[in-house]
């Protein structure tokens, strides 16, 4: 049997004001050979206030223009709708805000963490729970209307008194919420840091979470949190701690285990997400993303989500 193949992408790197790393990185990118390209509204200041800001917007459409290559987006990385309910008005806006620019540049495709909260208490994490599942409703409104889909990513928590959604506890909210325009985005060494903390089968949670998964974010990791301090970035490669962003096999990621187990859906998009330290490995490890997304399995049609 031929299996499907999976469209494949790259995360580019752009942090300047005059947006001026962008073109090289799409550029790069094309040249390169991925099908999209993730761009970071975390880093290009191209929302203030929860407002777009036009001057930046039109220098970040013009850069877009054009181009072969699909795009999505990867939003503010702070939006959490378990956060205080104060803060949601605002983190909606941002949200919104990002939805919005996304349509305008011809992103269809946007990244939302899931949200987190300092708490043990299982009554305060099932409020901050009920809040998000509201708040994703309505964004998913906003993002159906602009023509974006929402792609919702796991992450890990901090520190032992910090709550976010294990990738199987993710599935189950993506089931609650149960909007055509939110979705998942897995994120492979996430989920390993995630299931290393709380002591989770990781194989096992990422087989739930890959039905949902549109969007799936391709790095890795030796799957342990970073529970000392170190001096540097290289000294955190050096002990294998935390979320490094690796090329795919530089870490302990059983890639062998997981392409056995998970099926993806069809629209899936394997989007490699790699550290600026590791950009001169970028060839390798798009090659690598390529070769993984060439041999993961489809979903059944009977395995399939709403």
């Amino acid at each position: 049997m031929t299996m499907a193949r999976f469209e494949t992408g790259m995360a580019v790197m752009c942090d300047d004001h005059r947006l001026t790393q962008l073109a090289p990185a799409l550029d790069e990118a094309q040249e390169l050979g991925v099908d999209w390209a993730e761009l970071p509204l975390d880093t290009m200041n191209v929302i203030a206030g929860g407002r777009i800001v036009p001057s930046q917007r039109d220098r970040l459409k013009a850069i877009a223009a054009g181009r072969p290559i699909r795009l999505s987006t990867h939003s503010t990385i702070a939006l959490n709708f378990m956060a205080d309910p104060g803060h949601l008005p605002l983190h909606l806006d941002v949200a919104r805000a990002c939805v919005d620019l996304s349509a305008e540049i011809g992103a269809r495709r946007m990244v939302i963490h899931t949200g987190s909260v300092v708490s043990r208490d299982p009554s305060v994490i099932a409020q901050a729970y009920d809040r998000q599942r509201e708040a994703m409703r309505r964004l998913g409104d906003h993002a159906a209307a602009a023509g974006v889909l929402v792609c919702v990513e796991n992450i890990f928590p901090a520190t032992d008194d910090h709550h976010t959604a294990s990738p199987a506890m993710l599935a189950r909210e993506l089931e609650a919420i149960a909007h055509p325009a939110i979705r998942g985005t897995f994120d492979f060494s996430h989920g390993f840091i995630n299931c290393s903390h709380s002591g989770r089968d990781f194989p096992s949670e990422a087989e739930a979470l890959a039905p949902f998964a549109a969007h799936l974010h391709i790095h890795d990791s030796f799957g342990r949190p970073r529970t000392f301090r170190v001096h540097s970035e290289s000294e955190a490669l050096a002990f294998g701690i935390g979320d490094l962003h690796l090329p795919p096999g530089w870490g302990e990621m059983n890639w062998d285990v997981l392409l056995e187990r998970l099926a993806f859906p069809a629209d899936a998009v394997f989007m490699l997400e790699l550290d600026k330290r590791f950009w001169p490995e970028i060839a390798d490890a798009v090659a690598a993303t390529r070769a993984l997304a060439n041999r993961a399995r489809p979903l059944d049609p009977a395995e399939r989500v709403a």
